[in-house]
């Protein structure tokens, strides 16, 4: 009998100890995924208070330019027609494509009431603005040569929305 005591002894001293594990190994596992919930609702919450910055309070500072509704602060001679109508050797006054100096001072001259130089339409038309053939190579489906800025990016719905309010304006 003795012998079965001792077996019995430590067949409950095994059982003892895997279950201590067990519930170690449970109690370890439950703690860890606390943790990992912790983690998450404080990652969602993070995400949330930080998720929509809102509306910028100085949106030209990250290249948006302002929508056609408030050009208030664009100026279009100097952010369009300087900017990206001048470079090399497109519309400078040195040598400007189509004869069209889209730089130097009186630039409303050379662009109110006078013919393209590839249609009978004005470039600015001040009686009829949606009939500009600038607003038309500038919008990318012009009935004569090619959509402008030529050798840029096209000009954004934004930016063209302030050249047409700055010929309204005019």
């Amino acid at each position: 009998m003795r012998g079965a005591t001792g077996y019995t002894a430590k067949a409950n001293n095994y059982a003892e100890q895997t279950c201590h594990r067990a519930m170690t190994t449970t109690a370890h596992t439950l703690q860890l995924q606390r943790r990992m919930r912790f983690v998450w609702v404080c990652s969602i919450a993070l995400a949330a208070a930080a998720g929509c910055a809102g509306a910028l309070e100085q949106p030209e500072r990250f290249g948006n330019r302002p929508d056609a509704g408030s050009c208030d602060d664009f100026d279009v001679v100097v952010d369009v027609f300087d900017a990206k109508c001048s470079a090399s050797i497109c519309h400078d006054p040195d040598e400007p494509a189509g004869e069209l100096d889209l730089v130097t001072d009186g630039v409303e001259a050379r662009l109110f009431d006078v013919a393209s130089s590839c249609s009978a339409r004005p470039l600015i038309d001040s009686a009829n603005i949606d009939n500009s053939f600038l607003l038309e190579k500038l919008g990318g489906a012009p009935e004569c040569g090619d959509p402008m800025p030529l050798a840029a990016a096209p000009l954004t719905a934004q930016e063209i929305g302030c050249v047409r309010s700055w010929a309204e304006g005019l």
